[in-house]
């Protein structure tokens, strides 16, 4: 990574997606900040995510791993963008006299 490209500035507890070394972009939840490597700990988020790691080669099983479960490791180069964690709100729907 070249020093003068702009870092992503990431904390723990955001939702990121990431590309993985097996070519698949995954959505990570991070958990952890390593310590001796630029590198996080974090969990996958959705299950689709486990197969399309299934589909590029990982072994995982789809019906028995649940995404909480697995732990990765996201380094700062592997990091894409942040997910936006905005969800939709219900509107209020206004009676009419």
């Amino acid at each position: 990574m070249n020093k003068d490209a702009k870092r992503l500035s990431a904390r723990v507890g955001d939702v990121v997606e990431s590309t993985s070394f097996c070519g698949a972009n995954v959505s990570v939840k991070l958990t952890e900040r390593c310590t001796h490597v630029d590198a996080f700990f974090g969990t996958l988020v959705n299950k689709s995510d486990i197969v399309k790691l299934v589909n590029h080669g990982v072994p995982y099983n789809i019906k028995l791993d649940a995404p909480e479960d697995i732990s990765v490791i996201v380094f700062d180069f592997q990091i894409v963008k942040k997910v936006s964690q905005n969800r939709k709100r219900r509107r209020k729907v206004r009676k009419r006299a």
